[in-house]
């Protein structure tokens, strides 16, 4: 699932509980949550191997491991040199 889509859910799901929350309990499946998580997890660890899996100019490699507060990736190659935490 793409990461807007994901966001707009995630929104949807706020939005309906924000001022409604009742309390009530409802069986979850084990298996079904298991097989939830775990695709969850393959989706995030693909996302990270193709968005935060850096090659700088040198050849060097690492995953990305911060942004600052506007969104901006915080490391790989700036014109003041390499940035790496």
């Amino acid at each position: 699932m793409q990461f807007l889509a994901k966001q707009a859910i995630l929104a949807e799901y706020f939005t309906s509980c924000a001022h409604s929350i009742s309390g009530r309990k409802t069986f979850v499946s084990i298996k079904e949550l298991a097989a939830d998580l775990s695709a969850k997890a393959d989706w995030l660890m693909s996302h990270l191997r193709a968005q935060e899996w850096l090659t700088n100019s040198a050849g060097f490699s690492w995953f990305n491991g911060y942004y600052d507060n506007k969104g901006l990736r915080v490391e790989g190659d700036f014109p003041k040199g390499v940035r790496m935490t």
